[in-house]
């Protein structure tokens, strides 16, 4: 397969392979920053994903004039993993919270730009947090589907987990999750998009680096997200993220849930919500006629926060 030359990194990409957060463990950021950027936009992707997905994004953006960064998170793509590299084991939300802060500390561009925030799905979640916890980091947040709740029944979900992680099988796969697999990689594609291309960008850097690929979900996952998930959806809770926020919901969703997303932006102080008809759950990977909608949305959004510059 040849990758179309749009899917690859922009002009200037750099990596930083190693970036340790805590002891032994470690993040891989990439960034670029052309001169006389208006802002940087930091990325946060979703679960499984990796920097590289993200290279036709960073185009667009730095065609807007953006410096734009991109984010490993631990135990996904080529940042740090625990036992088994298959599997997103996992314990405590925290420690994206805090790997998000140092990603956002080491980015090498000027200190005086203004800060995006766009998250994707998980990164939209781990994003809520940071804006509650450090609410003059970003201007102004663009998330796409963010995880303010699961589409399943979350009580049972929770329970399974409990039971499980207290048994000892937390690093067990949910029922109809398992390794990493080429079917298993098409079936989740056909959830996520409705255009080939993207499709067929992910399937080439997932062949190509063996590294970027991820298993099903864990139950110690679902349990750490569940528990982080209701911390996030608590009114008081939301009632000081004052930071202006747009959240973009897809028609079509069937990985998490729009009623929650719903649910949230109604108990933000500042924040507004659109839903793009037609589009499965990743909305920036989307054929172009939806893509474009997101694109319109993501640049009237940020034009007004920013400002005249």
């Amino acid at each position: 397969m040849i990758l179309d030359p749009r899917f690859h990194a922009p002009e200037g990409w750099q990596w930083r392979d190693n970036l340790e957060t805590r002891s032994g463990q470690f993040i891989r950021i990439g960034w670029v920053a052309p001169a006389r950027a208006k802002a940087l936009v930091a990325i946060y992707p979703g679960l499984s994903e990796y920097g590289e997905k993200y290279f036709e994004v960073a185009r667009d953006l730095v065609a807007r004039n953006f410096a734009v960064a991109c984010v490993d998170w631990r135990g996904q793509g080529k940042s740090w993993r625990h036992g088994h590299p298959d599997k997103r084991l996992h314990d405590d939300f925290q420690d994206d919270v805090a790997d998000a802060h140092a990603y956002l500390k080491f980015i090498p561009v000027d200190a005086g730009l203004p800060r995006i925030m766009l998250a994707h799905s998980m990164g939209g979640h781990i994003g809520m947090r940071v804006l509650h916890d450090e609410p003059d980091t970003f201007k102004c947040a663009v998330m796409t589907a963010p995880l303010f709740g699961l589409n399943v029944p979350e009580i049972a979900a929770m329970g399974l987990a409990r039971t499980m992680c207290a048994a000892g099988f937390g690093d067990a796969y949910l029922p109809a999750h398992g390794p990493w697999t080429r079917a298993r990689l098409d079936t989740n594609l056909s959830l996520l998009t409705t255009d080939d291309a993207r499709r067929d960008m992910q399937v080439y850097w997932m062949e190509k680096d063996p590294a970027l690929r991820m298993g099903g979900l864990t139950m110690c996952w679902i349990r750490a997200a569940l528990i982080s998930i209701r911390l996030v959806r608590q009114p008081e809770y939301l009632r000081t993220v004052t930071t202006p926020i747009l959240a973009i919901r897809s028609s079509r969703e069937v990985v998490v849930s729009n009623a929650d997303i719903a649910q949230v932006v109604g108990h933000l102080p500042n924040a507004q919500m659109i839903t793009i008809d037609g589009a499965l759950h990743e909305v920036m990977m989307e054929r172009d006629s939806l893509r474009d909608q997101f694109w319109r949305a993501f640049d009237g959004f940020v034009a007004k926060q920013l400002g005249p510059r």
